[in-house]
């Protein structure tokens, strides 16, 4: 039988994995719906292009969600797209660090 530990990290990986999966169609959809508009990024630049369009777009951004809400019906922000996770990974960011004191999980016997 796995251990706590093993369960807990293979949740968490398919979380991910399902996270990559809505990531993906969400972007699709939005550089569909944004034509023009989706932002094409030089490849040294590795940030999601919707952190981008956010960004250059402040005042648009509630119109765009609701209409991303009506087509793929649920939103995720640009800043939690599976592109950015993997982009505050790599660089290690502050973001994704855990807490010292985390909560140990119960031993199992």
């Amino acid at each position: 039988m796995p251990g706590r530990c093993m369960i807990i990290r293979e949740r968490s990986r398919l979380s991910f994995l399902f996270l990559r999966y809505l990531s993906s169609n969400y972007d699709a959809v939005a550089a569909k719906e944004l034509g023009q508009d989706y932002p094409e990024l030089p490849i040294d630049d590795r940030r999601a292009p919707l952190v981008v369009w956010y960004e250059l777009n402040p005042d648009d951004t509630g119109e765009f969600e609701k209409q991303m809400r009506r087509k793929v019906h649920y939103i995720i922000k640009a800043q939690n797209l599976g592109g950015s996770i993997v982009e505050l990974a790599r660089t290690q960011d502050v973001k994704l660090r855990l807490p010292s004191t985390r909560p140990r999980l119960p031993a199992i016997h």
